[in-house]
């Protein structure tokens, strides 16, 4: 008995709801060497709230389980933010999951470098 009109406002039915969205995982020169990301340059515009997570996620193997995830929290006064994340692949997913915060992911950049195993 209730009508509820979707993709209208920034949570659900009042409470807290988490936005994401997630790139599959990325690699330079075809896999066959390490990347170290060194650094996050975000594009985000916040229409209300201030808070947004950054989450990469490395793999060493296509079929291999991810490693430990690396969190940057960045909000609408971040210009960057430092980060040491190494493995042959890695996927980024940007995500909020607090009450009442609306953005827009513009082109986000990353400072990617051909890297050795450790």
């Amino acid at each position: 008995s209730y009508i509820y009109l979707h993709e209208n406002g920034k949570d659900d039915d009042g409470a807290a709801m988490t936005a994401y969205i997630e790139s599959g995982y990325m690699d330079i020169d075809d896999g066959e060497n390490f990347s170290f990301v060194s650094r996050i340059v975000p594009d985000v515009r916040f229409s209300s709230g201030d808070a947004l997570d950054i989450i990469l996620t490395p793999k060493e193997f296509p079929n291999s389980t991810a490693g430990t995830a690396l969190t940057s929290t960045v909000s609408s006064t971040t210009g960057q933010s430092r980060v040491r994340l190494r493995g042959r692949q890695f996927s980024i997913r940007f995500e909020s999951d607090e009450s009442g915060v609306g953005w827009t992911l513009g082109d986000t950049r990353l400072d990617i470098r051909q890297d050795g195993r450790k």
